[in-house]
């Protein structure tokens, strides 16, 4: 059985779906490219590109770089996020690296270390292959 995306993450989610979920037991290395929203639980190391919604899960642990509208991060990151829209920390979160974003929500007790930069009149992503694929 999948985990139902919290309430929280259907207000990101423009259809309240998760559409691409890799589980906690999952370890991926490479490109990622998808469209809906994504739920990454496991380990992912790589660049990851959407012109949707990436949930990084509570136990999940994604290093790499990220070009999305929207990010949401419960787990851990390190490396750079390129978001055009928003980037939200969650409280049990830890980032570290560079974010690029329009938005920057830190709820308390959220980690980050790093810097951050606001991004203003970026364009939105291009669209890109209709289903998940790891190079």
């Amino acid at each position: 059985m999948h985990p139902q995306p919290s309430e929280r993450a259907k207000k990101v989610n423009r259809r309240g779906e998760i559409t691409v979920l890799m589980e906690k037991s999952c370890r991926l290395e490479g490109k990622l490219f998808f469209e809906g929203t994504a739920r990454l639980d496991g380990e992912f190391k790589g660049e990851i590109h959407s012109s949707d919604t990436l949930i990084i899960g509570k136990s999940a642990q994604v290093e790499g770089e990220i070009h999305v509208p929207t990010v949401m991060v419960i787990g851990k990151f390190e490396g750079k996020i390129i978001a055009t829209e928003r980037v939200d920390l969650l409280k049990s979160s830890y980032v570290k690296g560079t974010i690029e974003s329009k938005e920057l929500q830190i709820e308390p007790g959220a980690l980050f270390e790093g810097e951050s930069k606001t991004l203003i009149g970026v364009p939105e992503p291009a669209l890109t292959p209709p289903c998940a694929t790891v190079n």
